[in-house]
């Protein structure tokens, strides 16, 4: 039998093959593994990009491969990018304030030259440059070494630095860049600082350019370093319009934002402007509290995106772990077509249904999802008079596009768990809307509070279900040490299944309850 050749494989086969491994690694090797693999699926490699890390060098190829390769860097739809690297530098919030400081200090540069010149034996003037160089920042950028895959860095750091890296960034050639910091700046002075922040070795100014190279990226998942500010220069540049020469962020539509809340600091102005790119629709992210708040105020007067953020076209935002007190609700408020918000609090100070159902409210006629809840593992036994974190939720009956309800037990209008509530009198069929599809009842605490949720809940759907039409799935969190399914909840899954409706209780997975499809969505793809 002879053997067949590979150019005799049809491209199908090798594309399916290709599509099969799940592992980028594998990915990246099977690429390698022949020129016709290599031309064949190259281009899909790049479809998902992932880099970052310590270390600069896996940015800096990325960053060459598309400056020299523009198709490569429009078949780019994800990018996960993170934890890259953060020189402090001037440390100005703004670009303005960032680039009179270097224009000041190239001022300095140049009268402290002219002056060690006119000195008749003043020795070797770069070494004084150096010393009066107000940056401080003489970084070996090759310290760590997080791999050499041309695709992106891992999370490895390493112990030791690769001479080849270090050759490497030496021997860069930065002129491609340059074209690159002009084409989006239109500033010589804007540029020159831009890529002195790029050839000392600022991650920042890296990743920054790497999101411009990108026309077609449509999702974006990034993992702020403390006092990270060019991502978010380039983000305002990009509303205000001056990126129109180059088509950077026009297709952008999901951002994942994500950062270690003991090692990282992040604040609002590093998310706001996402909120109002033109193609934005759904905003993800996890710890956000008012404790990184890199700076007291949030919306200071002399910011511009205070005036341009009067409207965003986002329709999808989920917050995974906040205290809600980095200025959510301004956010929230400029979203005129939100159709879905789903809300983890980090424990029960500052829950305060009272305050959401406030906020929310203006959105009624849009929203479809509505999930609000604690954080399963910051939950506690809420003592404090002055928490609101168990008052139930007023009636959701004027919220007429509303199909999935997930709230706590306690927060759930209509059950009369607290004796003297204004709302005690209310029924599921007043505080539920004719729209509702799918009720999710989360942290129900008791055996008792689930004596009383089922008791409710079979009477609704026994009795009252004509006020809910369109329910067709009730799902509950169940009680840590009981049944999965007890005789209680048999007799109102009986109830359900006679009319249609599917009742179950979710299972736990990786000490987080399964929601399923509604639940939160993956942090990564």
């Amino acid at each position: 039998m002879s053997r067949i050749r590979l150019s005799e494989i049809p491209h199908e086969i090798i594309l399916e093959i290709y599509n099969n491994l799940e592992i980028p690694q594998d990915r990246l090797n099977f690429v390698c593994c022949s020129r016709l693999f290599y031309d064949l699926c190259l281009p899909l490699l790049y479809q998902k990009l992932r880099t970052g890390g310590k270390d600069l060098v896996p940015i800096a190829r990325v960053v060459r491969t598309l400056v020299e390769k523009p198709s490569l860097a429009a078949r780019v739809r994800t990018l996960h990018i993170f934890d890259w690297t953060r020189y402090l530098g001037f440390n100005c919030p703004e670009f303005d304030q960032a680039l009179d400081a270097y224009k000041q200090e190239c001022d300095m540069k140049r009268e402290q030259g002219a002056a060690n010149q006119e000195e008749a034996n003043g020795g070797d003037g770069n070494e004084d440059e150096d010393a009066n160089d107000e940056h401080a920042r003489n970084h070996d950028i090759c310290d760590d070494n997080s791999g050499d895959v041309d695709v992106g860095g891992d999370d490895d750091d390493g112990d030791n630095a690769s001479d080849d890296d270090s050759i490497y960034l030496k021997t860069f050639d930065y002129g491609p860049l340059r074209e690159q910091a002009m084409l989006v700046t239109r500033s010589e002075d804007a540029t020159n600082y831009w890529m002195e922040e790029i050839t000392i070795g600022d991650a920042d100014g890296w990743v920054a350019l790497l999101l411009t190279l990108l026309p077609n990226i449509q999702r974006l998942e990034i993992e702020f370093p403390c006092g990270s500010f060019w991502v978010r220069w380039v983000l305002k540049w990009a509303i205000a319009g001056r990126l129109d020469s180059i088509p950077a962020f026009k297709s952008l539509s999901e951002v994942y934002v994500d950062w270690d809340r003991e090692d990282v600091q992040a604040c609002t102005r590093n998310i706001i402007p996402f909120f109002l790119l033109p193609s934005m629709r759904r905003f993800y992210a996890s710890k956000l509290f008012v404790e990184l708040a890199w700076f007291e105020d949030y919306w200071p007067n002399e910011d511009d995106l205070t005036e341009a953020a009067r409207f965003s076209p986002v329709t999808h935002i989920e917050i995974d772990e906040s205290d809600g007190q980095w200025g959510m609700w301004k956010v929230v408020g400029i979203c005129k077509n939100l159709q879905s918000f789903k809300y983890n609090h980090s424990g029960c100070a500052g829950f305060d249904p009272g305050v959401f159902y406030k906020e929310l409210f203006p959105l009624k006629e849009t929203l479809e999802t509505i999930w609000l809840d604690i954080k399963e593992s910051t939950r506690e036994n809420c003592t404090e008079d002055s928490h609101h974190c168990d008052d139930p939720f007023p009636s959701f009956k004027d919220f007429t596009s509303l199909r999935t309800l997930h709230l706590r037990m306690k927060n759930l209008p209509g059950l009369n768990i607290q004796s003297g509530d204004d709302h005690a009198s209310m029924s599921f069929a007043e505080a539920l809307p004719s729209s509702l599809e799918t009720l999710q009842i989360a942290d129900i605490g008791s055996l008792v509070n689930l004596q009383v949720l089922v008791q409710k809940l079979q009477d609704h759907v026994e009795y009252a279900l004509d006020s809910t039409p369109a329910l067709k799935e009730i799902a509950i969190e169940p009680l840590l040490d009981s049944p999965q399914m007890s005789e209680l909840l048999v007799k109102l899954n009986r109830a359900c299944t006679k009319v249609n409706i599917i009742f179950h209780v979710c299972d736990i997975h990786d000490e987080r309850v399964n929601w399923g499809a509604e639940g939160f969505a993956p942090h990564f793809l």
